[in-house]
């Protein structure tokens, strides 16, 4: 006998644990339901990276806080990691310090 049982359990757990991962992985990360609306996706995104919905004013008004945010950023930017990679870092910081301060 080359394995023992405990090593057969061991060994099918493992492998059934992978098979689960990948799957697990492939329905969340490469596939969308029927019911998905790119419209309500988009929207959430935005409001998700925004963040402004994450805050409530009127605690941080009770709090003796003022909530500020800074202005939406307009640039020729999206995202910043894909305009790091291609472009100058010059241009990028001149673009960031043109922003005007909130």
């Amino acid at each position: 006998m080359i394995f023992g049982s405990r090593a057969r359990v061991v060994v099918c757990a493992t492998l059934l644990t992978l098979c689960a991962a990948y799957t697990a992985y492939h329905r969340v990360f490469v596939s969308l339901a029927n019911y998905d609306d790119e419209g309500f996706m988009m929207w959430t995104v935005k409001n998700f990276l925004g963040g402004r919905a994450l805050y409530d004013p009127e605690a941080f008004r009770k709090a003796g806080i003022e909530l500020v945010f800074l202005p939406d950023y307009d640039g020729p930017y999206t995202m910043m990691l894909p305009a790091l990679l291609a472009e100058d870092p010059a241009t990028i910081a001149a673009d960031i310090l043109s922003v005007p301060a909130a």
